[in-house]
């Protein structure tokens, strides 16, 4: 008809159009110091489980993976399904142990990310952090592995003995995995 409004109703929003029909984009705003930063705009699909993805995408890490679960669901397309487990001040065997049903059952056209060591390292037990980290990499044959290096302490100089065993213990395990 000519001359008639559209039922703006009956048409979802046209980021909605390039999803499929069961996701729901949400944006929320992020406020710093009272001032409205940018929108971070999240997705949210199906309960687990509930679609077939194409790769799986598991996260599991100490406090420094805090929010980026969010923020990579935001980048990632409909065929991969992320899970995230964060536990802020946990050390590898602590995480390791949360999810490992979740983990055996990744493939190779999956990925794990592990983020550890902030709370696994210390003036006594170097090697210790390298052997458990290696040793839980080697049980993990069946799927792809991302290790996040440790992150360095920003608030101590570059020569403290903290930061010259982090460096030592991302060097060592940049060879093995």
């Amino acid at each position: 008809m000519k001359g008639s409004t559209p039922n703006l109703k009956d048409k979802p929003p046209t980021d909605a159009m390039d999803e499929p029909p069961f996701y729901k984009i949400f944006t929320i705003p992020t406020v710093v110091n009272g001032v409205v930063q940018k929108a971070l705009t999240t997705k949210s699909g199906p309960p687990l489980g509930q679609k077939k993805f194409s790769h799986k995408v598991v996260l599991i890490g100490d406090s420094h993976l805090t929010g980026i679960a969010a923020i990579l669901q935001a980048e990632l397309t409909s065929k991969y399904e992320l899970f995230s487990v964060v536990k802020p001040g946990a050390c590898l065997n602590q995480l390791v142990h949360s999810i490992p049903e979740t983990v055996k059952q990744l493939t190779k056209e999956d990925v794990l990310v592990i983020s550890y060591g902030t709370n696994d390292y210390g003036y006594d037990n170097f090697k210790s952090t390298v052997m458990n980290i290696t040793d839980y990499i080697s049980t993990l044959s069946h799927t792809n592995i991302l290790v996040l290096g440790i992150p360095f302490r920003y608030d101590l100089q570059n020569s403290t003995d903290v930061n010259l065993k982090i460096s030592k213990i991302n060097r060592k395990l940049s060879k093995i995995v």
